[in-house]
């Protein structure tokens, strides 16, 4: 169920190339054994990787550290010391949940 959600999150998108990265992990034995272990041990990365599909393939394509260091850096370059309080914690609640999907990934994976 949650790979179908997740399938379903990245059709919705409306991009077709994000439908397709999760199509084909979904196929894949190895990324769907994954998928299916994060679905299943925790509520709370699922439903990261339903919110963060993008980002998933983002990793996937780069590693965790280029991920890491680009989470950063999007954060630096966003001006959030500037924003609005309210535009502030969603960018804030964003880099929380990609870190944790990065960082549990990762320790699942053993990258």
């Amino acid at each position: 169920m949650g790979r179908a959600r997740w399938r379903e999150a990245a059709e919705a998108s409306g991009d077709a190339a994000l439908a397709r990265f999760a199509a084909e992990a979904d196929a894949d034995r190895v990324a769907a054994a994954l998928l299916d272990a994060v679905f299943g041990n925790s509520p709370y990365l699922g439903q990261a990787l339903i919110h963060e599909v993008a980002f998933v393939r983002d990793l996937a394509a780069a590693g965790p550290e280029v991920s890491f260091a680009n989470l950063i850096a999007a954060l630096e370059a966003g001006g959030i010391e500037t924003a609005p309080e309210a535009d502030a914690m969603r960018a804030l609640r964003q880099a929380k949940r990609r870190a944790a999907l990065l960082i549990g990934l990762a320790d699942i994976a053993d990258l």
